[in-house]
This record gives C-alpha cells, structure tokens and sequence, in this order.
C-alpha cells in the first residue's frame, strides 16, 4: 500500500498541493481560501483570517512555501485593520508555542547513556545485567574495552558491585538491595517508599488493602523474606496507620506464606538467636560490675583462690603423712 505523503515533509502535512505564478509557487489553499473571501467582497474580516489560519496550521508545520505564499497574499490581498493584527499575532503566538515543544521534545527524545552521560556515539556496549532498569550502554572508549577483549558477558561497574544475575538467567533475581537507616538499624528501602507513597496526598492517610499487597509484595521480591525485611514490616506496622482489614490482609498474607515457605521461616530463627543473644547479655550483664563493685569482686576471686589453695596444700599435707606412716610401720 502507497503512503500517503503530507504537505511540505513527513512530519504530518497533508499531501502537497501548489499553485505556480510566474514560475514560483504557492500554497493552493492558503490562495483559494483568500480567493473565495473575495469574491464579493474587497478586505479579508476576522473570519476569513481564521480561515487562513487554519489552512497555515494544518500540517503543524509553517512551511517556506505557506510564509512565500503569505507573502504574496499580503501583496495583492487587503485586510482590515482588525483583521490584519488578529492573523499577525495568531501566526506569531502559534510559532512561538510550537518552538518551545519542539524545543522540549528534542531535548526529551535525545537519550543520554554510559557513566559520562552523553548521547550515543561511536561503539557502544550494553550491560548484561537483569536488574529492572538497568540495561544501560556505555561508549566503549568509557570502559576501556576494545572489540578484541570485549567479553561475551559484561557487567558495568554498578551492576558487577551488586553481582547481578546475566541476561537469561532463569533464577528470579533478587531486587537491588536499598536500605534506610532509622536510629541506626537497617530498613528495606523500597518497603518504607511504598509505605510513604500509600499514605501520601491520597485517600485518609491510612494504607489500604491495596498498598498493603504493594508493601507485601516489596517484602517477598525474591521470594524470600529477610530479616530486614520482617523488621521493616514491623515498623511499618508500629508507626503507619493501618485500616482494620488491610492489617487483617497482611497477617492472613504473611502466615500463608510462612505455610508455603516453611524451610525460608527466618522469623522463627531469628527469634531463637535473640533469645539466646539476650541470654548471653544478661550474663555478660551480670558478671560486669565497675568502680568498687569490681574490686570488691576481684578481692573475693582471690580471696576464694588462695582458699581453695590452702585447702589443697592441707590435702597434700596430710597425704604426704599418711604415705610417711606406712613407711614407718613397714
């Protein structure tokens, strides 16, 4: 199927249709739209102008042809006063709008890559890593490669820090690991955003059942629960509000998947290991004591020491009388 090509370029005008006078040549439409207001009359209004507007604007685009032909329609057409000003500002304010997107366009579709930010060129190599976002080119001359030691498998410098998972790896890969400091414990960063976002300018500032299936799913990215996850989940808990049934949903949620997982049930193991820990401290707790305290216990070790030595040497003593005795009687 033939395309069907726009006026002037293809950048969305209709298909070309020209006037030629006196070898140059000239919107047709733009002229039989003028030519029509005039039949009967001498002066273009307010209304054939809007008309002609129309006719400039139509393919997004004022072409050199259409400015040529405005040209001569000012030359041989009349306008009134009114009429005159209103297209003058129209086309000015119309191009001036029209800069600006295309302006911002341009800049917004001219993609920037590679650790030094810049546009494409030359040789570019892309990140094999499959870490969501990533997938980023460098310029080859960036990274120090060349086409003969360019590996089959290349890591930028980011995702090789984090060890990311090659291209078609059929492990699920665990989400980047972010975390947020709050009194200096750990935090999943993603969580706490997902929680910020669910309470933030929306609704009555309480997360829902919805954002609480986003948190949780933020939780179980790598379909494992860690540590810092549950604790971020607690916190979550304690300090966002929570409707009735979206706490219902995530503790209906969680213990599902503490059924479905049983070998990944880290809270159960975490909980042993603080007992003990906890155990451990209160000894440590209880054996540490300072300024005369301390003393009073380092006097009593060796007050016990030297007892315990007495006690031994008086053992001995009467071991050694008890082997003198039998030599005697023998």
């Amino acid at each position: 199927m033939a395309s069907k090509r726009k006026r002037g370029d293809s950048e969305g005008k209709k298909k070309a249709t020209y006037k030629t006078i006196s070898g140059v040549k000239y919107d047709r439409g733009m002229l039989d739209t003028v030519e029509a207001a005039t039949d009967d009359k001498d002066r273009l209004d307010i209304a054939d102008c809007k008309k002609l507007f129309v006719e400039i604007i139509d393919g997004n685009k004022y072409t050199d042809i259409e400015k040529t032909t405005m040209k001569y329609i000012r030359e041989h057409y009349k306008f009134e006063t009114d009429a005159d000003q209103w297209i003058r500002k129209a086309i000015a304010s119309w191009a001036a709008k029209k800069a600006v997107k295309d302006a911002a366009k341009e800049s917004k579709e001219e993609k920037l890559y590679c650790k030094c930010n810049e546009p494409e060129s030359g040789t570019m190599v892309g990140c094999d890593a499959q870490l969501s976002g990533c997938y980023n080119w460098y310029h080859m001359a960036c990274t120090g490669l060349t086409k003969d030691t360019l590996p089959d498998v290349w890591f930028c410098e980011s995702c090789t820090k984090k060890k990311a998972p090659a291209r078609g790896s059929k492990d699920k890969p665990k989400k980047e690991s972010y975390y947020k400091q709050i009194n200096n414990k750990k935090y999943d960063k993603g969580m706490l955003e997902a929680a910020d976002t669910a309470v933030e300018g929306k609704g009555d500032g309480r997360v829902s059942i919805d954002d609480a299936k986003k948190i949780f799913k933020e939780a179980v990215d790598g379909d494992k629960i860690t540590e810092c996850e549950y604790d971020t989940l607690d916190y979550i808990k304690a300090n966002y509000k929570w409707t009735e049934k979206s706490t219902e949903w995530l503790n209906n949620a969680l213990t599902k998947w503490e059924v479905d997982h049983p070998r990944k049930k880290v809270r159960a193991a975490r909980a042993k290991k603080e007992k003990k820990d906890e155990g451990e401290k209160e000894t440590k707790k209880k054996s540490k004591k300072k300024g005369p305290a301390k003393k009073k216990a380092k006097k009593d070790e060796k007050e016990e020491e030297e007892k315990e030595e007495k006690t031994e040497d008086k053992k001995d003593a009467k071991e050694e009388e008890k082997k003198d005795g039998a030599t005697a009687s023998n």
